[in-house]
């Protein structure tokens, strides 16, 4: 997915490029090839983004409003770098 680029709310500039964008407004669930049938969400526990936000249950719904499967799996002991923070369940995750 390509960054997101936001020009700012007033018009006196404050935009760029913003990791913390909230999930919807990133248009993930339109930007997915109709052959998707699955797509797991993974979060650390200590994740700054959190799996219970508003923003994070649209986009489950709205995948599974589309007919694809999502998943939402919390993995215990990691923060946003879930793959480095707790490597083995990350691959037990994936491989699930």
């Amino acid at each position: 997915l390509e960054p997101i680029i936001s020009k700012g709310k007033s018009g006196n500039g404050g935009g760029g490029v913003f990791a913390r964008e909230p999930l919807e407004d990133m248009g993930i669930v339109h930007q997915l090839s109709t052959s998707v049938k699955q797509v797991k969400i993974l979060f650390g526990d200590h994740d700054w983004m959190r799996f219970n936000e508003p923003s994070a249950r649209s986009v489950v719904q709205g995948l599974r409003r589309r007919g694809i499967r999502a998943d939402v799996s919390v993995l215990s002991n990691a923060g946003h770098h879930l793959y480095l923070d707790n490597s083995d369940e990350f691959v037990s995750e994936i491989l699930t």
